[in-house]
């Protein structure tokens, strides 16, 4: 529908923080950085038929290819 006085647009309480809202969300997401990441887990089976084992890092995925190397080479019993 088309406005008649277009000088002025009133805002009322609720949209403006609303916008601001919309608009940080938005500044955050333009600034978002990708970050390669891996997921490390531990699958394994006793072989006595209780089934197969699976166990994951408590803190989540893994950053930095270092930390992931050394996991790796723990889980191996390559320590180096």
């Amino acid at each position: 529908f088309p406005l008649r006085d277009v000088r002025c647009i009133s805002y009322g309480p609720c949209q403006t923080p609303t916008l601001w809202f919309c608009v940080q969300r938005h500044k955050q997401i333009q600034s978002f950085v990708r970050e390669p990441y891996w997921e490390v887990t531990l699958q394994g089976d006793f072989g006595d038929g209780r089934g197969p084992l699976e166990f994951s890092l408590k803190s989540g995925n893994v950053t930095d290819e270092r930390m992931l190397r050394e996991i790796s080479n723990v889980l191996r019993g390559t320590r180096q």
